[in-house]
Order: structure tokens, then sequence, then C-alpha cells
């Protein structure tokens, strides 16, 4: 049965991946202070509290997640947005304690908690607009931002209109900019981002505005990553650790280290990736991070599993859970789940390893994450496939197919064409496992995956003599 293993490793590599360089990519420090919301019986409320944000979150993230390419993008850009808004509600706040129009503020705050955002977004309009035309360009693309920032729950493209305008009030603030090229980035729209973060480096220097340069250099590295372009990659996550070591800000260098780990692994030096991120875990736990010190530990048990270090990895696996739990992380908490999982089925233990990959399909239905569903239904038959329970098998990897066929997704189709062939090549169904083989190598063969496909044709090969 070694063969099971071999459609999905290719997924499950580029899911786990992905997953968990989530909430490290941009804008990190702004992750373990953010605004909170939920549903008011009472009528408007001044101060939102922490224990209140949770359905406007997940709403938030259910929408980027729904709109971008795959779980990467949407958990990156999720997490940067997410801060920018927490910084509008943050003046909204604090114009219902001091500002003139304290009713009309509260009542666009309450309405905000029922996810209507057009009155706060009137309230922010007007402040930009009369700035404008009293010349403060500086306050009005300030306004502007914020506006963008509220938008972004309701409609993308109105969000993007916002941070263009906020770029053309205030053409020499950086901060507009690295909006619209995160809202590119979101969109898919790589080239058109990296753009916009070179034109960022382009406005102002490392000396007149650090911060700005190291977040813009961070953005471009990420965006260069993308598009396989590692040196050009390597050298934008070292111009922002370099800066953020001169500026001392730890959070940030947290996340150019993990950066530059993921930058190391893909190159295949294990030794230098692990390096980094255990410097990002050391800098996490003394700062007290908790957020950062489960991602940390996440990552690096993905590069002790790759050097073969299970028990290690399983350490890394299980404290980050403990963490995530802990802070009430779902998507950490099912990527914990999910490596946990993986790690415990290549040591044998089967059930506890499905009692994961469960664990972690209930988390992800529950957020809407389909990527993540299909990943899980994946996983979970593959465990039926050691077990060679071949209807259960069959079963869970029809729903992932069923998922990636709705998603689009051509290489996790290919994967679950590639293991149904095998369930239906050990269930002595020979026609359907050739019918699947051949699915999985032509699909495996549109996206590039010439290993694959390889494989597969050695596969149809065999039944085929």
């Amino acid at each position: 049965m070694s063969e099971v293993w071999i459609f999905l490793q290719a997924a499950l590599t580029s899911f786990i991946f992905w997953a968990t360089v989530t909430g490290l990519s941009t804008v990190f420090l702004v992750l373990t202070a953010l605004i909170m919301f939920t549903r008011s019986r009472h009528g408007p409320k001044q101060t939102i509290s922490a224990a209140d944000y949770g359905d406007l979150v997940q709403y938030m993230l259910a929408q980027y997640v729904g709109a971008a390419a795959d779980e990467y993008h949407a958990a990156v850009d999720f997490a940067a947005e997410r801060a920018h808004f927490a910084y509008a509600v943050d003046w909204l706040q604090e114009q219902a304690r001091t500002g003139g129009d304290r009713q009309r503020v509260l009542a666009s705050l309450d309405a905000l908690r029922r996810g209507d955002t057009k009155p706060a977004e009137m309230i922010l309009k007007s402040h930009m607009d009369i700035a404008r035309n009293e010349g403060n360009n500086a306050y009005a693309g300030w306004m502007a931002r914020h506006l963008g920032a509220i938008a972004s729950i309701r409609d993308p493209n109105a969000s993007m209109a916002a941070y263009r305008e906020a770029a053309a009030i205030d053409p020499t603030e950086p901060d507009g900019w690295n909006r619209v090229g995160l809202l590119y980035r979101r969109n898919g729209q790589l080239e058109e981002a990296a753009e916009v973060f070179t034109k960022v480096l382009s406005l102002v220097s490392s000396a007149e505005n650090p911060s700005a340069c190291a977040t813009a250099a961070s953005n471009l590295g990420l965006i260069y990553r993308i598009l396989e372009k590692l040196d050009d990659a390597a050298d934008r996550f070292i111009e922002s650790l370099s800066l953020n070591e001169v500026l001392n800000d730890r959070d940030a260098m947290i996340r150019d280290y993990t950066n530059l780990g993921f930058l190391y692994d893909g190159r295949g030096d294990l030794e230098k990736a692990e390096a980094l991120h255990r410097r990002a875990l050391s800098l996490a736990e003394e700062l007290g991070r908790k957020e950062a010190m489960a991602d940390s530990l996440v990552n690096l048990g993905l590069i002790l599993e790759s050097k073969d270090d299970l028990a290690g990895a399983e350490d890394s696996y299980r404290k980050s859970l403990q963490l995530n739990e802990e802070l009430a992380r779902p998507v950490g908490t099912a990527t914990s789940y999910s490596n946990l999982g993986l790690i415990l089925q290549a040591k044998g233990d089967l059930d506890q390893a499905e009692q994961c990959h469960r664990q972690a399909l209930t988390i992800n239905e529950k957020r809407g994450a389909r990527t993540s569903v299909a990943a899980d239904y994946g996983y979970i038959g593959v465990i039926h496939q050691y077990r060679q329970e071949w209807n259960a098998a069959e079963s869970c990897h029809r729903r992932a197919l069923t998922i990636n066929e709705e998603l689009g997704s051509r290489e996790g189709m290919a994967n679950q064409y590639g293991n149904l062939g095998l369930v239906y090549h050990n269930m002595g169904n020979v026609a359907a496992a050739l019918e699947s083989f051949t699915h999985a190598r032509n699909l495996f063969a549109e996206v590039g995956n010439q290993d694959q496909a390889e494989q597969v044709e050695h596969y149809l090969t065999q039944l085929q003599t």
C-alpha cells in the first residue's frame, strides 16, 4: 500500500506550506490588538469589547476565502485588512467619545455590529471631503484609507476605489499605495501588486521612513516568492529585516525571519530554514506573542518533518495546537490538527490520525474553508486506504473531488482522481481505475506537474499489461 500516499502528497505539501505562513507574512504586530464586535441587544454602545468581535471576523474571513485564489492569499490579506479595519474602528470610537456628532457615530458602530458598513462609510467620506476642500490632503488621505478598510467588508471594488483615492489625494504617503498593492495581491494581480510595492520603495527613502520601506520590501518579497523569483525575494526580505533590526521592531523581525525560513526551505536548505524559524520562535517567546509562537511552532514542525524528525515535528505540532486552542484560533487550530494527523499517520497511529483530521474537518466546515475541507476528506480517505476500507475511502475521495471540481482546482482534482484510481484498482474495478488514472494523468499534465503525470502513466501501463 505504499503507493496510497503518492497522489495526495503533492497536495498536502502545498496546502500545509501556505496555510502555516498565515499571520506572519504581513503586518504581524496588529493581530494581537483588534477591536471586537457582535450584535447588540441594548442599542448603540460606545465601546466595542474584545468579546464582541467573533461574528464579524468570521464574516470577513469567509468573504476573503471566497474571493481569493487560495487560502494563502485569503489569510495573508485578511490579516492585513483586519488590522486596517481595526484602525478605522478606533477612529470611529474616538469620534464617539470626543466628536460633535456622537449619536450618529454611535449608530454607525451599532450598524457595523450587524455587518452594515454604509453609515460608517458616509461619516468617513464626509470627513474626507471636508478635509480635502480645506486643502488638508494628509487628513483626507487618512480618511480615505479608513473608508477603504470599512468598505472591504461590503465590496472589494469599493475598497480598492477608496484606497486609490487615498493614493491620489496624498500620493507621497506610502500606506495608501501599500493597501492598493495588497488588494491587487488578493485579486491575484501579482504583476500589478509588484509594480505598486516597487513604487512605494521609490516614494520614500529608508532614512525618511524606514518602517514603510520595510513593509513594502516585505510585501514585494512575497510577490517575488509567489512568482518563484527566489533571489529577488531573498533580497527584499533581507532588506526588510535589516531595516527592522535598525528600528528594533522585533515583531516585524519575526515576520522577516519566517519569510526567509520558507524561502530557504523552498531552496532545500533545511538547516538554514530551521535556524531561521527557531529565531522567529525565540523572538515570539521573548515578546510573549502567543499567536506568533503557535505559527512558528507549526513552521518549525514542517521543517523537522522534512528532516524525518517525526518526534520533534509531533512535539512542535502538539505545542502549536495547545496554543491555538487556548487562543481560540480556528484556522491555526485546524492547521495544527491536520499536521499532527499526518505525523500520527506516518507513525502508524491511524485511529489518532483520523481523529485529528476529523477535528480539522469540523472546524473547516464551520468556517466555510472549502479548500481545507477538500484536503481533510482526502486525508481521511488515505487513512481508509491504509485500513483497506475501500468503500469508505471511495466516499471520502469522491467528496474531496466534488469540492475541488466546484472550486475549479485542477491539481486538487488530479490528486483525488489518482487516489480513486488506487481505490478502484484495489477493489478490482479495472475499468474505473483506468478512467480515474487517465483523468489524473491529463490533469497533472495540464497543470505542469510532469513528475506526477509520469507516475500515473506508470500505473496506467501496469494496469493495461
